[in-house]
């Protein structure tokens, strides 16, 4: 037999919900897509996967300060490996030539004297002329051949000329100068000797640097690397000898980029990565004042959204790193704040997961 009350029990168990519903509306969702918003207090925040947004009550309080992007020229590069030589082989091979020239004074200085005597009182047997002969012209080879191996340890034609000693040299053969020898695989770089060089270590998460090449002329040809080589001079106590690092040539026509400060830079996932700051749509984006030369710091009622963009660690421009994309000349680059905007992100995206 069908039970006549199940209609009445469902029409009662949907009047129930709609006053429950009356009662605990149902909260909107904000921020942008795939983010999450957080409030305690007044600590709140929009986060999603490349970027935080933030009041900027809030950017006041994290010491948040920007600065506009500008744009640098640079080249296209290539790349090479270098090692930094030791400098025991230049020492040896400065050695190498002094001596032989010190034998070769000394030893036509003999046989000048012999000769100056000859059809005197005081002259030399015929054998002690014969004898100075022989070994001046020994000298004379050894000369030639300490010679050949100091253009074979420092190239055919340094900065310095065919000259064996001097300030440079002095300074290589101490190890106060550092001899760099760079080897560029085989079609990576064409044409003359590059004019420009800078090195970096190989492992540019240790803290990047990049030291410029003081002066560039070719070396022999690298057994272990095919390819084209060259040597040049490091001004740097930041390498040891032996060390092997990453080098870069210039290549290509110049174009213009977009430089991001060091103190921009934060590290994410072993990338590198900076916030650049546009407003929230419908904020006024105009309460900023000047904290410094071209730095702005956040102080009305603002929402501000911060991007977080990759930026390229190995291109260092001037007192920078080259931007890959996303950021155009006047943006407004994090300087300070950048990486409490990434711990906050981060603790955003944890929250979600």
């Amino acid at each position: 037999m069908r039970d006549e009350r199940v209609p009445g029990r469902l029409c009662g168990a949907a009047l129930l919900m709609a006053m429950l519903a009356a009662c605990h509306p149902a909260s909107a969702p904000t921020g942008s897509a795939g983010g999450e918003t957080k409030t305690g207090g007044d600590q709140s925040s929009t986060a999603g996967e490349e970027g935080v947004t933030l009041s900027a009550e809030q950017a006041g309080k994290l010491g948040i300060e920007t600065r506009p992007a500008t744009s640098a020229a640079f080249r296209a590069e290539v790349e090479g490996y270098a090692t930094v030589l030791g400098h025991e082989l230049i020492a040896q091979a400065v050695a190498d030539v002094a001596t032989a020239e010190a034998a070769v004074r000394q030893s036509h200085a003999a046989l000048e004297r012999i000769r100056r005597l000859a059809d005197t009182p005081g002259a030399f047997p015929a054998e002690s002329l014969e004898s100075a002969q022989r070994q001046a012209a020994a000298d004379d080879a050894a000369l030639q051949l300490a010679r050949r191996k100091f253009s074979v340890a420092l190239g055919l034609r340094p900065p310095w000329g065919g000259a064996t000693q001097g300030a440079t040299l002095s300074r290589l053969a101490n190890g106060e100068l550092k001899l760099v020898r760079v080897t560029f695989p085989t079609g990576t770089l064409r044409g003359a000797a590059p004019r420009e060089l800078r090195f970096e270590p190989l492992n540019v998460g240790e803290g990047p640097e990049s030291w410029p090449a003081d002066a560039i002329w070719d070396a022999p040809a690298d057994m272990a690397v095919p390819g084209r080589s060259f040597f040049t001079l490091l001004k740097t106590d930041a390498v040891g000898e032996g060390e092997h690092l990453r080098a870069w040539a210039a290549a290509g026509e110049s174009r213009n980029g977009i430089v991001v400060p060091r103190a921009a830079a934060v590290i994410h996932d072993g990338r590198y990565w900076c916030y650049v700051r546009t407003y929230a749509p419908g904020s006024a984006g105009s309460s900023k004042a000047s904290v410094g030369a071209g730095v702005e710091a956040s102080t009305g009622g603002d929402t501000a959204q911060f991007r977080r963009v990759e930026i390229d660690a190995t291109r260092i421009i001037g007192d920078g790193y080259l931007a890959k994309s996303g950021i155009a000349a006047g943006d407004a680059i994090v300087i300070a704040g950048a990486g409490l905007l990434l711990a906050r992100e981060a603790g955003a995206s944890e929250t979600e997961e």
